[in-house]
């Protein structure tokens, strides 16, 4: 796992739609590790991130996506959802085990999350209908932050249902 100060893993990958994201990288960029695209508490999380987008853009952070899911998934997911930030598809797992993005607790330990307000977000989501499934490892996500190459914020989720924790995120940079 990473931790802040460490340098971030270098990379560089054609996104979806859009230009290459590229770590390190002389832009401030808040990289987010998700599930599989057609998980509800994914589209649950990108709502957070499209609702909170233009916070970052304000502070010149750019964001990128990583999941798990199909460039065929994502083909079709981005544009349908309006995903505003650039989303890289990395079916084969190799930059979740770059950056140690993994199911780092028990199955039951990466359920304790999913609260009340959890779920309600997961039924929000379902309104937009579920994508094919696909049958991956239970990935928990995680979220990095970094300026010149050295990661100044990491949050390695311990439940399907935890925050995304964009604050911390924004008070890390900002300090």
């Amino acid at each position: 796992m990473l931790s802040i100060g460490d340098s971030a893993p270098s990379f560089e990958r054609q996104p979806v739609f859009g230009l290459p994201v590229q770590v390190p990288s002389s832009t401030p960029l808040l990289l987010c590790f998700v599930r599989s695209l057609s998980s509800p508490l994914t589209r649950e999380r990108l709502a957070q991130l499209q609702h909170r987008h233009a916070d970052f853009d304000v502070e010149g952070i750019r964001v990128a996506v990583i999941t798990d899911s199909t460039a065929e998934l994502a083909q079709d997911f981005v544009p349908r959802y309006h995903v505003l930030s650039p989303v890289i598809c990395d079916p084969e797992q190799a930059l979740f085990a770059q950056w140690g993005v993994g199911g780092h607790s028990p199955v039951l330990g990466r359920l304790r999350g999913l609260g009340l307000s959890s779920m309600r977000g997961a039924l929000r989501s379902l309104k937009h209908g579920v994508g094919p499934i696909e049958m991956r490892q239970l990935r928990l996500p995680a979220q990095f932050l970094i300026r010149d190459g050295k990661i100044l914020s990491a949050h390695y989720a311990q439940s399907l249902g935890e925050d995304l924790g964009l604050n911390a995120m924004l008070t890390a940079f900002k300090a």
